[in-house]
């Protein structure tokens, strides 16, 4: 058994040697021609004699054959390897003897030259250098030069831009660009303007856009126009206070386009200027002259704590083209404070017993009450004392002032009430905190008087407290204190209403007088009249008896007007109404049919049309709520002309 496994082995043997060496031979043939070789096999089975003559281990085949191929192509790969690197190097070397970056930014060099100060509003002159010092051109290239807020510039030829774009095209290698621009700056002393300019451009032969962008700074050194605050170092709580705002040119151009914009500390009110603002602290200025000047007075009220402070301040410039109420730039800015101080003399005015924070609202055909209350609030005594009322309203009926105990006196020359201590002994020394009060009251004329209609009535009742005190360095000082107390007269609007049946808009039907159980048609009006102010939001409602009924024919057919049937009332949102209706204009006037059916428990009567009317609105010009009212319409029509005494109860 063992000798025939040994057998077979050694079968095994012989032929893979068989198939080896006749490969050996085939190739010896291809080639050269060469002796053959014996080598010896082992007769036994070993794995690692096999693995060898699997061709994993080479060193007993032939060098020839093994190491030929891989000896050439080893040649070919140095030679190529050396030729590479010599050529590597001589690029190298040309490239780093040539030029350390042939395409780069860096190769393009911009600058601006210029003045670097310059006064507000003078013209300066700006170039601008380009050099491309690259090797390759510069294509599609494109000056941007931006000017901050307050400047602008042109190029040659050119109106002054606050942005200026120019196509340059191309730059070639060593060329130079130089663009001159005339620039004007304008802004406040000491100010810095900068300049951005910015190339836009691409190598050649790329499609990348690249930027390139240098600055110039520019110093104001001084301003072609300023601005100028006066007002009091001190001022009284509510006290009437003037602010005067200088403004001067130092040029000799004429200055257009100027725009003044005042800014107010917290609790001022604003009570008129010259010349008139637009929202009470913008002035769009007229043109300046050369070297001229112009002046602006103010007119206000501030209230504030004692000791409190605040700041005026006032920016004058070019108005912005945007939005007229805006700067632009600014040339000027000036700045003021106060400090409020207590009044020396305290004053305070009662209208109708009502503090006048604002105004008090007050009607037309009530007797006014002013009451001037005063103390002294220095920490010395006051002699001297003189209080005293200024009128200003041709309403007030002079005739009827009245000035109670302690006694004063109307000067009816100037319209003033005047205290004195020849009046009233009290105010020939007042110490440290004493007080009193002095009073009087009027009346109003008629609102349609011989002086025409009066609109928009604002009473001010201006008073005024002065004497002397013994100042830190004793000498007498004269000190005065205003105050101003303000009423306002409510519009007195008016509602009437009429029941008609021959007259109208509308044709009626019907028996008349009416019949029980039978149809009578009528025709309502209501009218309203406001004399003095504007009215808005007016509204008139009333209802209908359950025996009326509504029927939806109403005069102007614009009018609108209103009829719930669940509830039986009658809106009419009749709206603005303008001052002076009914009196000096057309009143405002709606008309309506309804129809009644009297029952036969109302024979002998006289049923009612239409109930109580009201009518509420507000007051454009005092703010408050105004209203009337208008009794019930039955059927006696005492404002049909056509009325007969016969026809007013209803009938079987």
């Amino acid at each position: 058994m063992e000798e025939k496994l040994f057998e077979d082995q050694h079968n095994k043997i012989d032929k893979t040697k068989e198939a080896l060496y006749s490969g050996m031979r085939e190739e010896k043939l291809m080639m050269n021609e060469l002796k053959k070789k014996e080598f010896e096999v082992q007769k036994n089975w070993d794995t690692s004699s096999q693995e060898k003559s699997f061709g994993k281990d080479t060193t007993n085949l032939p060098d020839t054959m093994v190491h030929k191929k891989s000896k050439s192509v080893s040649k070919i790969i140095l030679i190529l390897s050396i030729l590479f690197f010599i050529g590597a190097l001589i690029f190298a070397f040309y490239v780093l003897r040539k030029e350390p970056n042939v395409f780069s930014p860096e190769n393009i060099e911009m600058s601006i030259k210029g003045l670097v100060s310059v006064g507000a509003g003078e013209d300066i002159n700006l170039g601008i250098i380009i050099e491309n010092k690259n090797l390759t051109n510069l294509e599609s290239a494109e000056l941007i030069i931006d000017f901050p807020s307050g400047a602008r510039g042109a190029l040659v030829g050119q109106e002054k831009k606050s942005r200026i774009v120019k196509s340059l095209g191309t730059i070639i290698p060593g060329s130079l660009v130089n663009e001159k621009i005339t620039a004007e700056f304008f802004g406040e002393e000491n100010e810095i303007k900068t300049v951005l300019v910015t190339l836009e451009y691409r190598f050649e032969g790329s499609s990348a856009t690249l930027v390139k962008e240098t600055e110039h700074t520019v110093k104001i050194i001084s301003s072609p126009i300023s601005v100028s605050l006066e007002i009091p170092d001190e001022i009284v709580s509510n006290q009437e206070i003037e602010l005067v705002v200088k403004i001067e040119s130092d040029t000799n151009n004429l200055t257009k386009n100027l725009l003044l914009n005042i800014s107010y500390p917290f609790g001022f009110s604003f009570i008129k200027a010259d010349p008139e603002p637009q929202d009470d602290n913008v002035w769009v200025l007229p043109d300046l002259e050369p070297r001229g000047k112009q002046v602006i007075k103010i007119l206000g009220t501030i209230k504030g704590d004692p000791d409190s402070s605040g700041v005026f301040s006032a920016d004058l410039g070019i108005q912005d083209r945007q939005n007229s109420n805006n700067i632009e730039t600014v040339f000027s800015h000036a700045e003021e404070s106060v400090i409020i101080k207590q009044a020396f003399i305290g004053l305070q005015v009662l209208i109708n017993r009502q503090q006048t924070e604002d105004y008090i609202v007050i009607k037309k055909d009530e007797k006014v009450y002013v009451s001037i209350l005063w103390e002294n609030n220095l920490d010395t005594r006051i002699t001297d004392a003189k209080i005293t009322v200024k009128l200003d309203h041709d309403i007030i009926n002079r005739k009827s002032i009245l000035i109670p105990d302690p006694k004063g006196f109307y000067m009816s020359v100037d319209d003033t009430i005047i205290w004195n201590q020849q009046t009233n002994s009290e105010l020939a020394s007042i110490p440290s905190g004493g007080k009193g009060v002095v009073s009087f009251s009027f009346n109003l004329l008629p609102v349609v008087s011989e002086k025409g209609l009066f609109k928009d009535v604002e009473l001010n009742i201006s008073a005024s407290a002065e004497g002397r005190r013994l100042s830190n360095v004793n000498v007498l000082e004269q000190i005065k204190t205003p105050i101003v107390g303000k009423a306002r007269l409510v519009s007195d609007v008016g509602l009437t209403a009429k029941a008609l049946y021959r007259d109208g808009p509308f044709t009626n039907s019907g028996p008349l007088p009416p019949k029980s159980n039978k149809k009578t048609t009528y025709t309502i009006v209501w009218q309203i009249t406001n004399p003095t102010n504007q009215i808005t939001n007016t509204i008139i409602r009333a209802t209908l008896p359950t025996y009326v009924s509504w029927l939806k024919s109403v005069s102007p057919t614009t009018e609108n007007i209103f009829y719930n049937e669940l509830g039986g009332e009658i809106v009419w949102s009749a709206g603005e109404i303008e001052a002076g209706a009914g009196i000096t204009k057309k009143p405002k006037i709606v008309a309506f049919q309804v129809e009644l059916i009297p029952s036969i428990t109302q024979v002998g009567t006289f049923p009612i049309l239409v109930n109580d009317a009201t009518l509420t609105a507000t007051d454009s010009f005092t703010g408050s709520t105004v209203d009337d009212a208008e009794p019930a319409q039955d059927i006696r029509l005492t404002a049909d002309p056509y009325y007969k005494l016969i026809e007013e109860k209803v009938v079987q």
